[in-house]
C-alpha cells in the first residue's frame, strides 16, 4: 500500500534503526526499532492489514495496536515519508520478542536540530536538466 517517497527522501536502515532525511527541508527523522521493522515492510508493500494480523497474534498485543499501527502510518503520510502504492502479498514476520521488548511502541522522532547543515550540502544546487553548477562570485 505504500513506498518510499523516494523524491524527498534519503532512507537509511542499519543495526535496525532507520534514519530518514527530508531533502527538501533537512529535517530528519529517527525511528525505533519495531518502528523499523514495520516501516521496512510497509516500504516493500506489505499491507496494513497483513502487518496488523501478525501483531494481534502476539498474546501479549495491546488491545488498541490497530490504532497504533494507523497513528504511526499516519505519521510517516504526514512528514511524507510515505507515499501511497500498490500492495505486495508478501508474508511480514514481527519478531515478537522486539515488540514486547519496545512494548508494541512504533516511534518516529522528528529532528531539525542538524537542518541548517544538512541545507547548505551543495547537492541542493543540482538542477534536473543541467545539473550542479556552482555560482561563481
Amino acid at each position: 500500500m505504500y513506498k518510499l517517497n523516494e523524491t524527498k527522501i534519503f532512507c537509511d536502515i542499519a543495526d535496525g534503526f532507520a534514519v530518514l532525511i527530508n531533502t527538501d527541508t533537512g529535517i530528519y527523522f529517527g525511528m525505533n526499532q519495531l518502528g523499523t521493522l514495520v516501516f521496512e515492510n510497509l516500504i516493500k508493500g506489505i499491507s496494513v492489514n497483513t502487518i496488523l494480523k501478525e501483531f494481534k497474534q502476539v498474546p501479549e498485543v495491546p488491545s488498541d495496536m490497530d490504532e497504533r499501527l494507523n497513528t504511526f502510518i499516519e505519521i510517516l503520510l504526514d512528514k511524507e515519508l510515505l507515499i501511497p502504492a500498490e500492495t505486495n502479498e508478501e508474508s511480514f514476520l514481527l519478531d515478537k520478542n522486539l515488540a514486547k521488548a519496545e512494548q508494541f511502541v512504533l516511534d518516529c522522532s522528528e529532528h531539525a536540530d542538524a537542518q541548517s547543515l544538512l541545507l547548505a550540502d551543495p547537492i541542493h544546487d543540482v538542477q534536473k536538466d543541467v545539473g550542479w553548477t556552482p555560482v561563481l562570485k
